[in-house]
């Protein structure tokens, strides 16, 4: 049994690690998620990093179920996010809901580097620029075998 002092470090030597930013490529700089309905609406999400990565997990009514990693090429994801900048998507409404209680949303979320990432979940009614990146999202996706398409199996 020991008996001199303990050579653990005071707790100020310790590493410091929650103001430590996380480096951008650690991080998605879009999440793009559907939710399911009674139907067969695909369920799946999708994070978005800014080298062109994307963590896909397809859950239902997708052509791809289960966690995949696909690739898109990184100058779409800088339109993408170019993109959210142009329609403002930082000073969007947080929602824009239909009221029906089976309608599944899409959500998107944008990751700004020292910024407060900011979600926005449609089910109908967005603006047009907004429904339009979404659906800009979704086809990309859909290229890189991830996304709507759905199975008749």
């Amino acid at each position: 049994m020991p008996t001199g002092p303990t050579t653990r470090p005071p707790v100020e030597a310790e590493p410091k690690t929650e103001n430590t930013p996380v480096p951008q490529s650690n991080a998605p700089v879009l999440v793009f998620r559907k939710t399911p309905c009674l139907g067969r609406c695909p369920h799946f999400e999708a994070s978005i990093f800014a080298d062109g990565r994307v963590q896909y997990n397809g859950y239902q009514h997708v052509a791809k179920t289960g966690a995949h990693e696909l690739r898109l090429p990184a100058d779409v994801v800088q339109a993408m996010v170019n993109q959210t900048t142009q329609i403002g998507f930082a000073n969007l409404q947080p929602q824009y809901l239909s009221g029906a209680s089976d309608m599944p949303s899409t959500y998107l979320t944008l990751n700004v580097p020292g910024q407060t990432s900011k979600t926005v979940q449609v089910e109908e009614g967005a603006p047009d620029n907004l429904q339009t990146l979404l659906n800009y999202i979704s086809n990309e996706l859909a290229r890189v075998g991830a996304g709507d398409v759905v199975l008749d199996r």
